[in-house]
């Protein structure tokens, strides 16, 4: 972990493959080497990819929102600056006109095609992080959209002392409808829970995941059948299957595989 602050506007020489930490702000990095040096930026302290390569003698400017930086070269002198931003007066409007914005060397946003914005780097997995409190890297309160072994993970977290768990809504405006396998499988209308389409999902699998209990206030409808059931009549036919039979007014419940009836209700 770092055992020097670098300060803002003081330049020092890098201590080859120390880690230096970085003022919290964003910041201007100015380096030069008379070999070269390869500046390494790190948002953890644990993992460093390069920030830029300087060549024998010459000074390298780079922009980055690292936490930590070190280098394998000795002798680099490093100065950190805030780094300059682009404002506009607040009655204007301003562009940048640029198909990628490249932070440090690993973090692109690029133009993926008309009006649509893209985070991408080759084949390395990205991450979106949107804060709700932020102190330093370890204490803070956040939003993670994160690829992580070929998963995407949406989640709440934080660490320090913003440990506190907190809660996550998804609600849409009109109907909310989710889905796998590139299809639509449930939709949120209201206070309504209902499949996209009908008689085609279910709720668990009878041998291996099965949903524990059912609680209602209200009632449960079942399957009905003017006479008698068979399992041609269901999907994935289960022992403890219930179908009433509005014909003969009997409650036909599978068990052992077979289809067996109460009484007639009166």
């Amino acid at each position: 972990m770092p055992t020097t602050q670098l300060s803002l506007g003081t330049p020092i020489t890098l201590v080859a493959n120390q880690t230096y930490a970085l003022p919290a702000s964003a910041v201007q990095l100015v380096w030069q080497n008379t070999v070269g040096a390869d500046v390494q930026g790190s948002l953890d302290g644990v993992t460093f990819s390069s920030l830029g390569v300087s060549a024998a003698n010459e000074v390298k400017t780079v922009f980055s929102g690292a936490t930590f930086i070190k280098t394998p070269a000795a002798n680099t002198i490093v100065s950190a600056k805030t780094a300059p931003v682009a404002s506009f007066p607040s009655s204007s409007s301003g562009s940048i006109n640029a198909n990628s914005l490249v932070l440090g060397s690993d973090v692109v946003l690029t133009r993926d095609s008309a009006n649509t914005l893209a985070l991408r780097n080759g084949v390395s997995g990205q991450g979106f992080h949107i804060y709700n409190t932020f102190t330093d890297s370890s204490n803070y309160e956040r939003l993670e959209m994160d690829w992580v072994g070929n998963n995407m993970f949406i989640k709440t977290t934080g660490a320090g002392t913003g440990s506190t768990a907190r809660n996550m809504q998804l609600i849409a405006g009109g109907t909310l409808t989710v889905g796998s396998s590139g299809g639509q499988s449930w939709v949120f209308t209201g206070s309504v829970l209902t499949p996209t389409s009908d008689n085609v999902s279910d709720l668990g699998i009878p041998a291996s995941a099965k949903i524990r209990n059912i609680f209602v206030a209200g009632s449960v409808a079942n399957r009905t059948k003017a006479g008698t059931p068979t399992d041609a009549d269901v999907n994935t036919p289960t022992d403890g299957m219930m179908i009433i039979d509005t014909t003969a007014s009997k409650i036909w419940v599978r068990i052992g595989g077979t289809w067996k009836q109460t009484v007639a209700l009166t």
